[in-house]
């Protein structure tokens, strides 16, 4: 590689440190000085990180765009390479793989902007990417890591082998659990730090080649140790693109699964995993590249941030979020203006603190403002302050996405309006109306990957239901409003595990509100004896199946959270036993789904303070019965109403299952 090749690399990596800080227009005019593969590939990951974090299906074209001329100009520049038969210069790799990995970089995130979607049309065309980049990635693993990840850290003097760095400290714990660790260091106790793995956001995004030429050795178990910029790119490229290739194709839904399947594809959710915190090592003390690595790093926390919070149940729990709070503390330091790891203030279980960060992160007071990464900043504020209770602000939130991007202004619409509602007051209930009347402009068929966006559809079926309420009782359908009972917000933000993890205390409030609709339920509350008892029981709040199916939904996981663990399993019993006489079949499917969480969660109340003997037996049967549920849950998810959400949540939880039976060497 020239040095001309060198400088491209090292401009275009820089250029991502303006990214963590929102300085977005100073990073594309930093990728826009070159025509360079590296620079096309960040322009690329730039404008697909506007797209992912804003949901604008508007900018996939462009990104498309910059990622096909990126990947091929680096199959020119590898063809160059090859043909020269020389190594790159200072490498001891054969000449033009690290053009390979740019290119196999660009082929993945094609693949990643179809499956943005979320529709099958979408993940078909994310399956066509990943059939063209998956020998690459084999073949090459199996050249730089001959050994498997597991044996990459081999040990080596470093300048910095007295000090511990806290942030890899934090990914090394991560999840680090016996007998299946997220990698495993080798080193003994005179040697105190691992090789120094430099690398850049391209070398996390990359893949492999088809066609390599292992480095020459006669011991097989030779392991190359990086030693400059492009073996780091090469090294830490191939463990990142592997990792995200296993990734990627885990989290797939499972009937796209099922045609992976066909094609002779399989998964190791745990093994990309390993490979993706390889990608993220190294001494950032010196290196050029160290920005992005930290900026990885937040990737792979927001992940387990995701799982711990979709899938109901974590099984070290405690663990992930003390590691989060060290983490977050060390990059908010060094990174002040960066909103892309904000979010995981989401994930941190502190509600008051997360509100506190989000906040900030989309204050006036903040030099920098990555539109896009303010849109999830905003909407998952949104969501905390109505699990909080705060309701004319989660209200005015929700509203404020429709200005920061277009991708559903209904769905927005009507969360306010659900928002507004629950105030119960005279002004609320005319706001509400406000933003109910517009959604008929909103409702024309938005679609995304030639289907409608399933939140609209969700929508759609509700508002007609209502409809059928108010007629029936002898009022004018367009006046719907007055029969809301149950505020819309609340049940949507179901599908959010919006109360899973809240306070005990607001599980309590929010449960004696349920509690206040008529007709009473016929399972008795603990909190019942704080309801007013002098309801008007000739003209019930909630008379539809759905509606009342959705109240015992929502009782269920509060007082699962408040601690009544009988009481909620009759509620959750209730909705499963009535499931096949509702109209949205997602209320059975998500019933079945928390029943999993809640015989995990119960279980591991049950088993603190025992020993490990005493309790296997009590974790064994919980999960077994979780994973009859989930069994369940996951019946026909493809024909249900928001049915990939909750398929990935089950995918996660069933994860979380397989963990806990491994920790207790079922």
């Amino acid at each position: 590689m020239s040095s001309a090749t060198l400088s491209d690399l090292e401009s275009a990596t820089k250029a991502f440190d303006t990214i963590l800080n929102d300085d977005l227009h100073g990073a594309l005019t930093q990728f826009d000085s070159s025509s360079s593969p590296f620079h096309l590939m960040g322009k690329g990951v730039t404008i697909f990180l506007q797209a992912a974090l804003g949901l604008e299906t508007n900018l996939m074209s462009a990104a498309s765009e910059s990622l096909e001329a990126a990947e091929a100009c680096a199959r020119q520049q590898g063809k160059i390479a090859k043909a020269s038969r020389a190594g790159p210069t200072g490498t001891r790799y054969a000449a033009g793989l690290e053009w390979d990995v740019v290119a196999a970089d660009a082929t993945l995130l094609l693949g990643l902007t179809n499956a943005l979607s979320e529709s099958y049309i979408g993940y078909a065309k994310c399956l066509y990417s990943l059939n063209s980049a998956h020998s690459r990635f084999t073949s090459m693993y199996k050249v730089v890591f001959p050994n498997g990840i597991d044996d990459v850290f081999t040990p080596t003097i470093s300048e910095k082998s007295s000090q511990t760095d806290l942030l890899d400290e934090a990914t090394k714990q991560l999840r680090t659990r016996s007998p299946t660790p997220l990698y495993s260091p080798k080193f003994t106790s005179s040697q105190t730090s691992l090789s120094p793995l430099s690398g850049n956001l391209f070398s996390r995004w990359m893949g492999g080649s088809r066609s390599i030429t292992p480095v020459s050795r006669s011991d097989s178990s030779y392991q190359v140790i990086p030693e400059n910029p492009v073996e780091h790119l090469i090294y830490s490229g191939v463990a990142f693109g592997y990792g995200l290739f296993n990734l990627v194709l885990s989290l797939l839904p499972p009937r796209i699964r099922n045609v992976v399947g066909v094609f002779g594809f399989t998964s190791d959710r745990k093994l990309g995993l390993r490979a993706l915190t390889v990608a993220t090592r190294g001494d950032d003390t010196h290196s050029q590249f160290a920005a992005v690595r930290l900026e990885f790093k937040i990737t792979l926390m927001t992940y387990y941030g995701s799982v711990l919070l979709l899938s109901g149940y974590q099984a070290d729990e405690q663990q992930i979020m003390s590691q989060y709070d060290a983490l977050l503390k060390k990059v908010e330091t060094k990174y002040p203006d960066g909103s892309l790891w904000l979010l995981n203030r989401r994930y941190t279980g502190d509600n008051a603190a997360a509100i506190a960060t989000l906040q900030r992160g989309i204050g006036p007071e903040r030099r920098n403002h990555f539109k896009q990464a303010d849109t999830i900043l905003v909407f998952e504020l949104a969501w905390i302050l109505l699990a909080e209770r705060r309701y004319e602000e989660s209200a005015e939130m929700f509203l404020r996405l429709v200005t920061l991007n277009n991708w559903s202004y209904a769905t927005y619409t009507y969360l306010a309006a659900g928002c507004y509602l629950s105030l119960n007051t005279p002004e609320g209930h005319q706001k509400a109306q406000e933003q109910l009347d517009k959604l008929p402009g909103f409702l024309v068929g938005k679609k995304i990957g030639g289907k409608d966006l399933p939140t609209e559809v969700f929508i759609r079926k509700r508002i007609a239901s209502y409809k059928r309420k108010q007629v029936s009782l002898g009022g004018d359908e367009d006046e719907y409003i007055n029969v809301i009972k149950l505020s819309p917000a609340e049940e949507l933000g179901i599908t959010w595990n919006t109360h899973g993890r809240i306070s005990k205390k607001l599980a309590q409030e929010h449960i004696i509100d349920l509690l206040q609709l008529s007709p009473a339920p016929a399972i008795e509350s603990p909190y019942s004896t704080s309801v007013d008892t002098l309801r008007d029981t000739t003209n019930p709040d909630l008379i539809l199946r759905d509606e009342l199916a959705a109240r015992s939904l929502l009782l269920g996981i509060l007082h699962r959270v408040s601690g009544d663990f009988d009481v909620s399993r009759q509620f959750l019993t209730e909705v499963s036993e009535t499931g096949k006489e509702l109209e949205m079949a997602w209320l059975r499917n998500t019933t079945h789904f928390e029943l999993a969480v809640l015989v995990m969660r119960e279980a591991e109340s049950k088993s603190k303070g025992l020993s490990l003997e005493a309790s296997k037996p009590i974790l064994r049967d919980a999960i077994a019965a979780a994973t009859q549920s989930l069994d369940l849950a996951a019946r026909g998810t493809s024909d249900v109403d928001l049915g990939s959400r909750l398929e990935s949540r089950i995918t996660m939880l069933r994860d979380e299952l397989e963990l806990r039976r491994k920790d207790l060497a079922l």
